[in-house]
């Protein structure tokens, strides 16, 4: 299976997830840079990070649309994790640590 979709070609992507797609729980509030070098305030379920190829990308439920969608981390310009109640200073490292601690 290929990466799924880049969200700027098609921002109802993804309908299922990819082989290498680690698991994770966490939601978030993202200032995500659009297509058009706008930027967009949405509320996602993260369920999936993606490290495949160019790009990382998270996976989930995007409360602001009510679709799953996926999310290039090079896009996202803020982000703050609603559970933890703390702004996000490097979403890779944090999404990669959660990863870690999901796996033990």
């Amino acid at each position: 299976m290929s990466l799924p979709p880049d969200p700027s070609d098609d921002p109802d992507s993804p309908s299922g997830v990819p082989p290498g797609a680690r698991a994770l729980q966490a939601r978030w509030r993202i200032h995500y840079e659009t297509q058009d070098g706008g930027v967009s305030v949405r509320t996602v379920q993260i369920s999936h990070l993606l490290e495949r190829g160019p790009r990382q990308q998270i996976l989930g439920h995007c409360e602001t649309r009510g679709k799953d969608r996926a999310f290039r981390i090079d896009r996202i310009r803020r982000a703050y994790d609603l559970d933890r109640a703390c702004r996000v200073d490097d979403p890779l490292a944090d999404l990669r640590r959660a990863c870690e601690q999901d796996d033990h």
